[in-house]
């Protein structure tokens, strides 16, 4: 997971970012979230707001033409957020991490995550 997200950073910083790579980022938002929202600390859980706050300002840069990228704040949240991913990965079990993605799986079937629609001119 965490080798699939620091490819998907990578990719974004040279240029190759797709909607690819903005789903593994943004789930990975989403697992850091789901898992600091119950156990882990407030910084834990404001570094995945602040990722989750960098993606659709990326996808604003990708709706005006712009080459789909972060912003500099961006770019320190979702690097931020890679750390607290790996943190988290070292920190708790299989049940956990499998609770987790379940929850955010859940969460997206409901509609409950952020949709970039573009709309034709």
């Amino acid at each position: 997971l965490a080798l699939a997200a620091r490819q998907a950073f990578d990719s974004v910083e040279h240029g190759a970012g797709d909607d690819y790579h903005r789903d593994i980022l943004a789930g990975t938002a989403n697992v850091v979230l789901v898992l600091a929202e119950p156990h882990c600390s407030a910084e834990d859980l404001e570094a995945a707001k602040l990722a989750q706050c960098a993606l659709p300002r990326a996808d604003f840069r990708g709706l005006t033409g712009k080459r789909w990228n972060f912003d500099g704040e961006g770019r320190l949240a979702i690097l931020r957020l890679l750390d607290t991913h790996e943190q988290m990965l070292a920190a708790f079990g299989p049940a956990e991490l499998t609770d987790a993605y379940v929850t955010v799986l859940d969460r997206r079937e409901r509609g409950q995550v952020h949709r970039v629609e573009k709309v034709a001119a």
